[in-house]
């Protein structure tokens, strides 16, 4: 019965040390930002989506033209392979495939190349205060480490 009371009074003290705790932490509010810094981070956003987009369209168009130039090559290798009779035409079927093969990856890779870096994501305002406090004692952390 006395254990039954004490988890009972545990169980209270620990749950209202927890809501005292949430309320303190809820008070704590960033400083306002400057007029202006939300709305060119959301237009830089808008901007930055738009062009991951467009990019992803690119993407789907490499990888679909890149995929119908693996199959075309591997249609005509059988189609091939049934006419071969001998082990050398085998053998040169083989070899036009794996040439059409890497000519369709160069392609490709050359094709993402020219697309260039992906667009990087813009800086968030209020991630660049918090982080900063928290890069500081980080560099502080290691700057003591070396001493």
């Amino acid at each position: 019965m006395r254990r039954g009371i004490s988890a009972a009074v545990i169980f209270t003290l620990c749950s209202f040390s927890s809501f005292s705790q949430s309320a303190v932490a809820d008070q704590r509010t960033p400083p306002p930002l400057p007029s202006g810094v939300l709305e060119q981070f959301q237009q830089d956003m808008d901007a930055f989506r738009a062009a991951m987009q467009l990019r992803d369209q690119q993407m789907r168009e490499i990888n679909q033209n890149f995929y119908l130039a693996i199959n075309q090559a591997n249609q005509d290798a059988r189609s091939a392979m049934q006419i071969a009779n001998k082990p050398e035409q085998k053998i040169s079927v083989i070899t036009i495939k794996k040439g059409a093969v890497a000519a369709a990856i160069n392609a490709r890779e050359s094709a993402i190349i020219a697309l260039g870096q992906p667009p990087s994501p813009p800086v968030d305002p209020m991630r660049v205060k918090k982080n900063s406090a928290k890069q500081k004692e980080k560099q502080d952390r290691k700057e003591k480490q070396f001493r």
